[in-house]
């Protein structure tokens, strides 16, 4: 609801009102033609008593009925519309008319009224001096339209009540903001004087006043001002705005004082107010140079400028449009003088005749580059203002934008793809996706098709309305082909159901122009053309091909046209190309093991996905797409198209980079340990962004703390291939209770590695949602265990020897491992547990058994990887007799 709407809902209320107190009601707030009206859209202060020319309160009144002419016969009356104005608490002067605005329907920003453009109402800007018995008192009259007739109000009249508050001598002119920043050259956002009188009300100059704006500069500076004298005239409303621009980097006072310079004959002449002054500042920072199109991308969901250069709209250019719904728009800044402009800042002024920000007509938004030369500035108009047709102005360091606000309308319609392969007899979907202007999804059209060839429908199919997506799916069933025969399909949008002619999305009438078509074509087993993959240019469909020969790093900085964080080109990203099948024909891409798909112009995590629906080229050129992997191991890429499914493979390797360690874990060996033993052993496990295991990171690098009874002891030197280390606690001779140990991880060596990073962080120094896709580090953890009291055995437990040999008979494809110990009698009886470890990493245990009476335990396992290597480790659990120990690890083909 704009300003208008707001007052002419309070002046129905009043009248109202006046019903009830016995005033005779009237039809309107303005008369009973509903084509005469006067509303209040604003009441300014009053200076009490400043009746001379130009003084007075300013009001703004919105009308209907009402011609420029006619505006002159505006008159004061008393508030029971029917006498004068004047009485003995209030004087009332006669009306100025000082501005009249006609609503004359034209766009904005060529209709310039204040409270609504394209309302319905035209505006009245009226001065009427106010005097009232004491300074604060309210004068309380009407003002309306007198055409002729009997004396006072005719019922036929529009008339509107008005309060006005007189205000005394100004003594203290506030400015606002007291301080502000902006860079050498640029203009500073509004600074606002408000007038104020010794009751803190609202007040005016009188016609005699003037203030007086000043400034002191550092050394070899100068600023300018827009208005270094204010007149009565600028401020009658009690508040006005000007700007300020520093030549130079540093502080600058900005003082506005009653003026008192009295020059002498032809000079000033000192007219107050006397002792009024009140000052700000301007801080002047270093200025970024002057921009160029290639340096500035505008960001939205849906606007017409293109990533750095604009595409068709350049910086000069005017008319960027920006679809209504856009509640945010960001400016990015990558300057091609990085050096020349790093630590520079970049001032803009936004302004709309329409549009608010934060409740203003204007605002300014800025932004100080980093070392790089980059930064962003966002603009956040207020909510509900926004409407089709707007507009929005941006000025400074050589940016001239006019952002126009249009609603999204049905620009193309296009089926998905442009070949389609059916089986004879069987049936086929087309999907055909409908966009906007600025190629995004439009919901709600209407989409008919019909098919001519082999099977030519007479009527087109029942049109069909776009889902969220703009999509829409057509079944096609075949009834008369053969084999190798085609049909084209014809799609054409419309805007709604019962609309007779297609959408005309240039105008130009020549609706035939405006459809797309698709080819299906017939077979009689339902295939179309066979297609090979290969990956990095190896193709993946021969025989001797080894998933292996292709690997990438687990995709590590969200950014794959950076270098990753370490400083080291590791390959991230493979290539997949797809050579033969139907040209133009759809294809599903599909990868597993966490990868994700990047599109082309697409480099970041958050823009991959697990399956996208491509499009075979139209020549013979293969079609290329890239593909990232986020966990290590083998990742399966499998693309089906015209009937049939082919796949792929290449290898994640294992995370060994010390800088991706973003999260870690830690957890006791066992829960509880009986008081009298020597240490408590707790196993940490360090993973990146993705759960993969780092490999060989320095546990020196993690914080640890021990609380309760007992202290750290050792710890291995890295991690192991599972990401595990093992951290020994000495516990207390006498230790009861809970031993807690918290595990944090740090930087090794002044690295930056992403412990501590927040979610849509690369690592704790960079930007906040520079890395979005990213899920917050976790790298504070804590473990406990828990020593029962009670007597221990008389004799310490044996210190035992374990160790795990294996062996695989190739007639019978199992793996046989065989754990022993040193010490058969100590350790009888104990519990074997058997883990494996995958080609990921990843360890699990598959298995437990007890050791015999000879200490041994033999486990047998189906070989399931042929001539690959499995890997076993076994752990022997401890006893009252003997202390437990872990084998290390088997290798078995």
């Amino acid at each position: 609801m704009n300003s208008s709407g707001i007052k002419r809902g309070l002046a129905v209320s009043a009248i109202s009102a006046l019903a009830v107190a016995g005033i005779p009601a009237l039809a309107s707030p303005a008369s009973a033609d509903v084509n005469d009206v006067i509303n209040v859209a604003f009441e300014g202060p009053a200076r009490n008593g400043s009746t001379g020319a130009g003084n007075g309160a300013i009001i703004v009144l919105e009308t209907k009925g009402i011609t420029e002419l006619e505006a002159q016969n505006l008159t004061v009356v008393d508030n029971d519309l029917e006498g004068s104005a004047n009485d003995a608490t209030q004087t009332i002067g006669a009306v100025t008319v000082l501005d009249y605005r006609e609503d004359d329907g034209t766009p904005a920003p060529a209709e310039t009224n204040e409270f609504g453009n394209n309302d319905g109402f035209d505006e009245i800007v009226i001065q009427v001096p106010v005097t009232t018995t004491d300074v604060g008192d309210t004068a309380e009259f009407a003002v309306y339209l007198e055409e002729g007739g009997t004396a006072g109000v005719d019922a036929t009249e529009p008339r509107a009540q008005l309060s006005i508050q007189t205000g005394g001598v100004p003594t203290t002119a506030e400015i606002s903001p007291n301080s502000q920043t902006t860079a050498a050259g640029q203009q500073s956002a509004p600074y606002t004087v408000t007038l104020r009188d010794a009751g803190g009300r609202l007040t005016q100059l009188t016609g005699a006043e003037n203030l007086d704006v000043t400034d002191s500069a550092p050394a070899a500076g100068t600023v300018t001002v827009t208005n270094d004298e204010i007149t009565a005239g600028e401020i009658l409303r009690g508040t006005t705005t000007f700007r300020a621009t520093g030549n130079t980097e540093g502080a600058y006072t900005i003082t506005v004082a009653g003026d008192t310079d009295t020059d002498g004959a032809g000079g000033d002449v000192a007219d107050g107010p006397a002792n009024l002054s009140s000052s700000a500042q301007l801080i002047v920072a270093k200025a970024v140079g002057t921009l160029t199109d290639d340096e500035v991308d505008i960001v939205t969901a849906a606007d017409g400028w293109t990533g750095f250069g604009g595409g068709d709209y350049g910086v000069n250019s005017q008319d960027v449009p920006v679809r209504v719904d856009q509640t945010s728009i960001r400016i990015d800044i990558r300057s091609n003088t990085p050096a020349a402009d790093a630590n520079g800042t970049i001032v803009l002024t936004v302004a709309s005749p329409n549009v608010t920000f934060g409740g203003q007509g204007s605002t300014t938004v800025s932004t100080t580059l980093d070392a790089n030369g980059r930064g962003s500035l966002t603009i956040t108009p207020d909510a509900g203002t926004v409407q089709e047709g707007d507009v929005v102005n941006i000025d400074g360091g050589g940016l001239d934008l006019q952002l126009d606000f249009q609603r999204g309308t049905v620009s193309e319609v296009n089926a998905e793809a442009e070949t389609y392969v059916s089986k004879i007899d069987g049936t086929v979907d087309i999907t055909v996706v409908t966009t906007d202007q600025f190629g995004l999804p439009a919901a709600g059209a209407f989409v008919e098709a019909q098919r001519t060839g082999a099977n030519t429908d007479a009527q087109p199919q029942a049109r069909k309305a776009t889902d969220a997506n703009g999509r829409a799916t057509f079944t096609f069933t075949d009834v008369n082909a053969t084999n190798g025969s085609t049909d084209t399909v014809t799609f054409r949008a419309f805007r709604d159901q019962f609309a007779a002619n297609p959408i005309d999305p240039d105008g130009d009438s020549n609706f035939a122009e405006h459809f797309d078509t698709a080819t299906i074509r017939y077979t009689t087993d339902g295939q179309g053309s066979d297609f090979n993959l290969s990956l990095d240019n190896v193709n993946t469909g021969s025989p001797t091909y080894d998933p292996t020969t292709v690997s990438v790093v687990p995709f590590s900085d969200t950014n794959t046209s950076n270098t990753p964080a370490n400083g080291v080109n590791d390959d991230e990203v493979v290539e997949l190309a797809i050579a033969g099948g139907d040209n133009g024909a759809p294809a599903t891409v599909t990868v597993d093991n966490g990868a994700l798909i990047l599109r082309n112009g697409e480099t970041r995590l958050s823009e991959g996905a697990a399956s996208e629906r491509i499009v075979l080229p139209e020549s013979n050129a293969p079609q290329s797409i890239r593909i990232v992997g986020t966990k290590s191991g083998l990742t399966t890429v499998t693309v089906t198209s015209g009937g049939r499914t082919k796949t792929a493979q290449f290898t994640v390797t294992a995370q060994t980079d010390p800088t991706q360690a973003r999260n870690v874990t830690v957890s006791a060996q066992d829960d509880e340990v009986a008081q009298g033993e020597q240490q408590a052993t707790f196993i940490a496990v360090v993973t990146d962004a993705f759960g993969n295991p780092l490999r060989g990171y320095p546990v020196g690098a993690l914080n640890i703390q021990v609380s309760g009874p007992g202290a750290f002891q050792d710890s291995d030197a890295t991690t192991n291939p599972a990401g595990e280390a093992r951290i020994n606690v000495r516990l207390d001779d006498d230790a009861e209770g809970p031993v807690t140990i918290r595990v944090q991880g740090l930087n090794p060596g002044g690295n930056t590695n992403q412990f501590g990073a927040a979610e849509n962080q690369l690592d704790p120094t960079a930007a906040a949602g520079s890395a979005q896709g990213l899920s917050a580090s976790s790298n504070v953890t804590e473990a406990t265990v828990n020593v029962i009291p009670g007597e221990g055995p008389d004799t310490p437990p044996a210190t035992i020897v374990a160790t795990a040999t294996g062996s695989n008979r190739a007639s019978d494809g199992y793996d046989r491992i065989r754990v022993s110990v040193d010490k058969p009698e100590a350790a009888a009886d104990a519990a074997v547990e058997l883990y494996k470890v995958n080609a990921q990493g990843k360890v699990r245990r598959v298995k437990t058994k007890s050791l015999n009476s000879n200490g041994r335990a033999t486990f047998v396992r189906k070989d399931l990887n042929g001539k690959k290597s499995s890997k076993y480790f076994a752990k022997v659990r401890p006893t009252d007799t003997s202390k437990g120990d872990r084998t290390k690890a088997v290798f078995i083909k």
